[in-house]
């Protein structure tokens, strides 16, 4: 029973170790926004025109940390809009 209760709690804390915070943008953020705040350093691609998009970008881009690594530069980040919205 302990060995679960440990197991319960490093689940729960391990958000709290992690090097990069991600969830900048809420749900609900616009594309522009999200474009505007990468700076140039996106790509876009709408599957279904004025329903569906995505922004994507480079992994150190999002957390600097991992710039010029293999995990920041190989990773891609995605995000999902529906009609603009996250």
């Amino acid at each position: 029973m302990k060995w679960w209760i440990f197991i319960f709690v490093i689940l729960l804390s391990s958000p709290l170790f992690a090097e990069c915070k991600i969830d900048t943008h809420s749900f609900g953020t616009s594309a522009k926004k999200i474009q505007k705040s990468l700076d140039d350093k996106w790509g876009d691609y709408e599957p279904i025109p004025g329903v569906n998009k995505e922004v994507t970008t480079n992994f150190e881009f999002i957390c600097p940390e991992f710039k010029d690594t293999t995990l920041g530069t190989e990773t891609i980040f995605i995000y999902h809009f529906i009609k603009d919205k996250l």
